[in-house]
């Protein structure tokens, strides 16, 4: 299993591709981790989004 850490500070235009991009590895098993650096946008909103999408 391969950890992915993804820290969220102001980045609400760049975290979805991110995610999206790190779920898309289909050849090994992963545990995302995202952490909220208390920025002062609506990214933190954006990973909630990502995983209730199919």
């Amino acid at each position: 299993m391969v950890s992915v850490i993804i820290p969220v500070y102001n980045v609400e235009a760049y975290v979805e591709r991110c995610l999206h991009s790190v779920v898309a590895q289909k050849q090994i098993a992963l545990e995302v981790i995202v952490v909220d650096d208390c920025g002062t946008d609506s990214s933190m909103n954006i990973p909630d989004f990502v995983i209730a999408s199919p």
